[in-house]
Protein backbone atom coordinates (compact mmCIF):
# COMPACT_ATOMS: atom_id res chain seq x y z
CA UNK A 1 0.00 0.00 0.00
CA UNK A 2 1.05 3.35 -0.98
CA UNK A 3 2.17 5.84 1.83
CA UNK A 4 0.05 9.63 2.01
CA UNK A 5 3.07 10.68 0.21
CA UNK A 6 3.57 8.53 -2.38
CA UNK A 7 0.19 9.63 -3.70
CA UNK A 8 1.44 13.00 -4.40
CA UNK A 9 4.16 12.89 -6.17
CA UNK A 10 3.56 15.95 -8.23
CA UNK A 11 1.97 18.86 -5.88
CA UNK A 12 -0.60 19.14 -3.66
CA UNK A 13 -2.76 20.91 -6.57
CA UNK A 14 -2.07 18.42 -9.46
CA UNK A 15 -4.23 14.89 -9.47
CA UNK A 16 -2.00 12.31 -7.81
CA UNK A 17 -0.55 9.25 -9.80
CA UNK A 18 -2.79 6.98 -8.57
CA UNK A 19 -6.19 8.97 -9.78
CA UNK A 20 -4.01 9.45 -13.05
CA UNK A 21 -3.58 5.94 -13.43
CA UNK A 22 -7.66 4.87 -12.33
CA UNK A 23 -8.20 6.47 -15.21
CA UNK A 24 -6.00 5.32 -17.64
CA UNK A 25 -3.67 8.17 -18.22
CA UNK A 26 0.09 8.09 -17.87
CA UNK A 27 0.84 8.82 -14.08
CA UNK A 28 4.13 11.07 -15.11
CA UNK A 29 1.86 13.86 -16.27
CA UNK A 30 0.97 16.73 -14.35
CA UNK A 31 -2.71 17.89 -14.38
CA UNK A 32 -4.43 20.31 -12.08
CA UNK A 33 -7.13 18.66 -9.94
CA UNK A 34 -9.78 20.79 -10.97
CA UNK A 35 -9.46 19.45 -14.39
CA UNK A 36 -10.82 16.01 -12.40
CA UNK A 37 -13.99 15.78 -14.12
CA UNK A 38 -12.81 16.73 -17.52
CA UNK A 39 -10.77 13.52 -17.17
CA UNK A 40 -14.17 11.47 -17.16
CA UNK A 41 -15.07 12.52 -20.92
CA UNK A 42 -14.49 10.29 -23.67
CA UNK A 43 -11.21 9.78 -24.84
CA UNK A 44 -11.78 11.12 -27.86
CA UNK A 45 -13.03 14.88 -26.10
CA UNK A 46 -11.48 17.56 -27.15
CA UNK A 47 -11.15 19.42 -23.39
CA UNK A 48 -9.78 16.09 -22.40
CA UNK A 49 -7.36 15.53 -25.12
CA UNK A 50 -6.82 19.09 -24.59
CA UNK A 51 -5.44 18.41 -20.76
CA UNK A 52 -3.21 15.73 -21.74
CA UNK A 53 -1.77 17.31 -24.60
CA UNK A 54 -0.54 20.62 -22.33
CA UNK A 55 0.34 18.11 -19.68
CA UNK A 56 3.10 15.96 -22.07
CA UNK A 57 4.12 19.45 -23.36
CA UNK A 58 4.97 20.76 -19.90
CA UNK A 59 6.88 17.17 -19.40
CA UNK A 60 8.30 16.67 -22.89
CA UNK A 61 9.24 20.57 -24.30
CA UNK A 62 10.31 22.70 -21.19
CA UNK A 63 13.91 22.25 -19.49
CA UNK A 64 15.04 20.42 -22.54
CA UNK A 65 17.84 23.36 -22.94
CA UNK A 66 19.45 22.17 -19.86
CA UNK A 67 22.46 19.82 -19.74
CA UNK A 68 20.99 18.05 -16.80
CA UNK A 69 24.22 16.47 -14.84
CA UNK A 70 23.86 12.66 -14.98
CA UNK A 71 21.50 12.60 -17.60
CA UNK A 72 22.07 11.02 -21.04
CA UNK A 73 20.38 13.86 -22.80
CA UNK A 74 22.31 17.03 -23.61
CA UNK A 75 20.50 20.33 -23.85
CA UNK A 76 18.85 21.34 -26.94
CA UNK A 77 17.31 24.58 -28.27
CA UNK A 78 16.82 26.72 -31.39
CA UNK A 79 17.09 30.54 -31.32
CA UNK A 80 15.33 32.58 -33.97
CA UNK A 81 14.23 35.95 -34.78
CA UNK A 82 10.46 36.81 -35.07
CA UNK A 83 9.69 39.03 -38.07
CA UNK A 84 6.36 38.73 -36.51
CA UNK A 85 6.89 40.72 -33.48
CA UNK A 86 10.05 41.65 -33.78
CA UNK A 87 11.92 39.57 -30.76
CA UNK A 88 14.53 36.85 -30.86
CA UNK A 89 12.92 33.85 -29.39
CA UNK A 90 14.57 30.21 -28.10
CA UNK A 91 12.44 27.04 -28.23
CA UNK A 92 12.91 26.97 -24.58
CA UNK A 93 11.63 30.30 -24.06
CA UNK A 94 8.44 29.71 -26.60
CA UNK A 95 7.73 27.14 -24.53
CA UNK A 96 8.14 28.92 -20.72
CA UNK A 97 5.90 31.57 -21.92
CA UNK A 98 3.22 30.42 -23.88
CA UNK A 99 2.95 26.59 -22.47
CA UNK A 100 4.09 26.75 -18.70
CA UNK A 101 1.07 27.50 -16.96
CA UNK A 102 -1.62 25.63 -14.91
CA UNK A 103 -4.30 25.01 -17.46
CA UNK A 104 -7.92 24.56 -15.69
CA UNK A 105 -10.72 24.17 -18.63
CA UNK A 106 -13.44 25.00 -16.06
CA UNK A 107 -16.08 26.18 -18.85
CA UNK A 108 -16.19 22.56 -19.83
CA UNK A 109 -17.18 22.24 -15.98
CA UNK A 110 -19.33 25.18 -14.82
CA UNK A 111 -20.87 25.91 -18.71
CA UNK A 112 -21.01 29.67 -18.47
CA UNK A 113 -23.33 31.99 -20.71
CA UNK A 114 -19.93 34.00 -22.10
CA UNK A 115 -16.70 32.73 -23.17
CA UNK A 116 -14.59 32.11 -19.47
CA UNK A 117 -11.19 33.88 -19.17
CA UNK A 118 -9.33 30.56 -20.24
CA UNK A 119 -11.23 30.20 -23.47
CA UNK A 120 -10.71 34.26 -24.32
CA UNK A 121 -6.70 33.97 -23.30
CA UNK A 122 -6.74 30.49 -25.95
CA UNK A 123 -7.88 32.60 -28.64
CA UNK A 124 -5.58 35.86 -27.94
CA UNK A 125 -2.51 33.09 -27.96
CA UNK A 126 -3.16 30.29 -29.91
CA UNK A 127 -2.65 31.67 -33.44
CA UNK A 128 0.28 33.96 -31.91
CA UNK A 129 1.54 30.13 -30.36
CA UNK A 130 1.21 28.71 -33.55
CA UNK A 131 2.76 31.25 -35.63
CA UNK A 132 6.21 31.41 -33.66
CA UNK A 133 6.41 27.74 -33.99
CA UNK A 134 6.07 27.63 -37.46
CA UNK A 135 8.92 30.10 -37.38
CA UNK A 136 11.09 27.68 -34.86
CA UNK A 137 10.47 24.87 -37.52
CA UNK A 138 12.08 27.33 -40.07
CA UNK A 139 14.79 28.03 -38.56
CA UNK A 140 15.59 24.72 -36.65
CA UNK A 141 15.49 23.10 -40.43
CA UNK A 142 17.89 25.73 -41.55
CA UNK A 143 19.89 24.60 -38.87
CA UNK A 144 19.14 21.25 -39.39
CA UNK A 145 18.33 20.82 -35.91
CA UNK A 146 16.58 17.70 -35.72
CA UNK A 147 16.23 17.46 -31.69
CA UNK A 148 14.19 20.55 -31.93
CA UNK A 149 12.15 19.72 -35.16
CA UNK A 150 11.08 16.31 -33.53
CA UNK A 151 9.91 18.33 -30.80
CA UNK A 152 7.71 21.50 -32.56
CA UNK A 153 4.55 18.98 -32.84
CA UNK A 154 4.42 18.67 -29.41
CA UNK A 155 3.25 22.02 -28.49
CA UNK A 156 1.84 22.13 -31.87
CA UNK A 157 -0.68 19.31 -30.94
CA UNK A 158 -1.28 21.45 -27.68
CA UNK A 159 -2.30 24.37 -29.49
CA UNK A 160 -4.46 22.77 -31.90
CA UNK A 161 -6.26 21.03 -29.48
CA UNK A 162 -6.84 23.77 -27.20
CA UNK A 163 -8.22 25.63 -30.08
CA UNK A 164 -10.81 22.53 -30.72
CA UNK A 165 -12.14 22.47 -27.95
CA UNK A 166 -12.93 26.12 -27.72
CA UNK A 167 -14.54 26.05 -30.99
CA UNK A 168 -16.61 23.18 -29.20
CA UNK A 169 -17.52 25.00 -26.49
CA UNK A 170 -18.88 27.73 -27.95
CA UNK A 171 -20.44 25.78 -30.46
CA UNK A 172 -22.51 23.77 -28.57
CA UNK A 173 -23.24 27.50 -26.30
CA UNK A 174 -25.02 28.68 -29.08
CA UNK A 175 -26.81 25.16 -29.87
CA UNK A 176 -28.04 25.15 -26.56
CA UNK A 177 -29.34 28.64 -26.25
CA UNK A 178 -30.96 28.17 -29.95
CA UNK A 179 -32.51 25.27 -28.39
CA UNK A 180 -34.15 27.27 -25.56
Amino acid sequence: MKSELEEFEHSEWDMSSAELRRLNIDPDIPIHRDNAPILLFPDDHPARKTLIAHAVCRRDCACREIDWPDSDQPGIDQEWHSPADGRTWTFSGFIYAAVCFTVILDSWINHPTQLAEDELHGLEIIPKALALLDECELAAIKAENLAILALIPIPRRFFQLWQEAINLRIKLDLQSRIAT
